[in-house]
């Protein structure tokens, strides 16, 4: 993990992909080049995950006007919870096909304002070492790792975007 802070971001595989990248060949990170890219990896069950919501929405408030690009990332797992719906808590053995579907209503409901993606790689991938999630990566806008294993709630993560704003 520490070898990959000052390399070019390992590549992944987009399978679903919201908001101004939502085009058709949109499939990797270089469809963001010249942004710095803040990604937070989460998944539909991860409950620290969906606390850091929140924070993320003001993030992405704060800067929808710079070179900043907020991404949410997760990938397929056979299974999603859904926490804000009364009548339907968790639905497993899911499709490729049918989680891929449902995302869009899950990110709707959980007010996720950023850009989403759902990857190839899962979300625990191992080309960012992560062992566990919520897990932030920042890539400038070259697309180069600058930070890796951070938390969202994380205070200094405006300082670290601004100073690779400037950059």
């Amino acid at each position: 993990m520490g070898k990959l802070i000052g390399y070019p971001a390992p590549h992944i595989d987009f399978l679903w992909i919201t908001g101004p990248a939502a085009a058709p060949n949109v499939v990797d990170f270089s469809a963001f080049k010249g942004k710095v890219v803040v990604m937070d990896y989460w998944a539909t069950w991860c409950v620290p995950c969906i606390g850091g919501f929140p924070r993320m929405r003001q993030l992405q408030e704060r800067y929808k006007n710079e070179r900043v690009v907020f991404l949410g990332i997760t990938s397929l797992q056979g299974r999603m919870s859904f926490p804000y719906a009364k009548h339907l808590k968790a639905v497993g053995n899911l499709s490729e096909a049918r989680e891929l579907e449902l995302l869009p209503q899950w990110a709707q409901g959980m007010d996720m304002t950023w850009t989403l993606a759902c990857t190839r790689q899962d979300c625990f991938n191992p080309d960012f070492g992560i062992r566990s999630i919520p897990h932030v990566a920042i890539l400038d806008a070259a697309g180069i790792v600058r930070y890796n294993d951070l938390s969202i709630e994380d205070r200094s993560l405006e300082e670290k975007i601004e100073a690779l704003m400037r950059r």
